[in-house]
C-alpha cells in the first residue's frame, strides 16, 4: 500500500500510501546503516540527491504499521 516515485531516482522521492496516513521515514544503506530520519508530518518527500549512487532502502512507518521499501538512486 506504500509506493515510492520516481524509483529510480536522482534526488527527490515522493512516498505515498493510498490507505494510511505516512508517519515517518527512516532512509538505511545497503549495510543497514540509518543514513537519515524523516517526520512526515506536511511533506510525503525524501531528499535523497546528497547520496552517493545505489540502492537504499526506506522504512516506511503508518498508523498500521512499518514497510521496507527499496529505492535505486542513479
Amino acid at each position: 500500500a506504500v509506493t515510492l516515485f520516481p524509483n529510480p531516482t536522482t534526488g527527490m522521492v515522493q512516498v505515498s500510501s493510498s490507505k494510511f496516513q505516512v508517519s515517518g521515514v527512516d532512509v538505511y544503506d545497503v549495510y543497514g546503516k540509518l543514513l537519515k530520519t524523516d517526520a512526515m508530518m506536511d511533506n510525503s518527500t525524501v531528499d535523497m540527491s546528497g547520496y552517493a549512487a545505489g540502492v537504499y532502502f526506506l522504512r516506511v512507518s503508518t498508523e498500521n504499521g512499518v514497510v521496507t521499501k527499496r529505492v535505486v538512486k542513479r
